[in-house]
């Protein structure tokens, strides 16, 4: 029963401390918040995605391929993936709206709503990607970006800081962690 006793009285202890030691102030998230402002960038993104057929498995004429479905888009391989991407940016910069070409031509799941990645955060795409469609502008265009499976062409439609009360509790937490 002494255990038990003690046990209890360490919860009880331990709840305390954490109550009391995680109040944040709203001066401390806004400090935080202004103290790392390029983590709450967010980009409103369109992307169109040009996939190529991976060498070896193009180098396996053992079976025999299957007809393309109707829909499918032909496969094309690095470089050919590589200029249509690089003509399609070509394109948008000559005035081409992005969001027509990325239902015509991206093989990707957001070109029905003609390209949309909605508002993206840092940090949801991989790294090389993440570098590139930060750097870019309001309503620039990027160099094709290369993936495993292909090369996107994004464009920044709209940049923004998350607002600090969309951000606040996420803010908090981290802070709460950091003095317990």
């Amino acid at each position: 029963a002494s255990f038990q006793l003690l046990m209890l009285l360490g919860q009880l202890t331990l709840n305390d401390i954490v109550t009391n030691m995680g109040e944040i102030s709203s001066d401390e998230s806004s400090y935080y918040y202004t103290a790392h402002q390029n983590e709450f960038q967010q980009v409103s993104l369109r992307g169109i995605y040009i996939p190529f057929e991976a060498p070896d498995a193009a180098a396996t004429p053992a079976q025999p391929k299957a007809p393309p479905a109707k829909s499918a888009k032909p496969k094309l391989t690095d470089t050919e993936a590589k200029a249509k991407a690089d003509s399609l940016k070509l394109r948008i910069q000559a005035g081409e709206k992005m969001a027509d070409l990325a239902k015509k031509e991206s093989d990707h799941p957001t070109a029905a709503k003609g390209g949309d990645f909605g508002w993206v955060r840092r940090s949801q795409f991989a790294p090389q990607i993440d570098n590139v469609i930060f750097a870019l502008d309001k309503g620039q265009v990027s160099v094709p970006v290369k993936d495993r499976f292909g090369y996107f062409v994004f464009q920044v439609d709209d940049k923004r800081n998350q607002p600090l009360d969309e951000v606040k509790a996420a803010i908090e937490n981290a802070l709460r962690q950091q003095k317990l």
